[in-house]
């Protein structure tokens, strides 16, 4: 039941819940809607816990059309350096799935425990 709340949540927030962090007090960006039920009707994102505090956060808000526009930006950047990105995540895979050094810790371990009989 919470996986699924949490997916409807996520639904109706949009695709940059939870993404963006503040840079204060390292809460997620929440998405609010001003005004509206008038002409002047705008999403921004802000700080969910902007308010908690005696003093608020000093982070801005965000309208969604930046956010948009930041994503599409950082994607392209990702898109002209695609070759380089895939280079570095393959590094981070080899480094990250190497076991060898686990593996020499365990066969030290087993000829240590092998040293003194039972």
């Amino acid at each position: 039941m919470k996986r699924r709340r949490e997916a409807r949540y996520v639904g109706r927030s949009g695709c940059f819940c939870s993404k963006i962090i503040c840079g204060e007090c390292g809460s997620y960006y929440g998405r609010k809607v001003w005004h509206s039920t008038n002409k002047y009707r705008t999403v921004i994102w802000r700080c969910q816990h902007k308010y908690d505090n005696g003093e608020p956060c000093k982070t801005p808000h965000v309208t969604e059309d930046q956010i948009k526009a930041a994503f599409v930006k950082e994607m392209n950047r990702v898109i002209a350096t695609k070759e380089q990105v895939l280079a570095d995540i393959r590094i981070l895979i080899a480094a990250l799935t190497d076991t060898r050094e686990l593996e020499e810790k365990e066969a030290s371990a087993g000829k240590e425990l092998k040293r003194y009989p039972s």
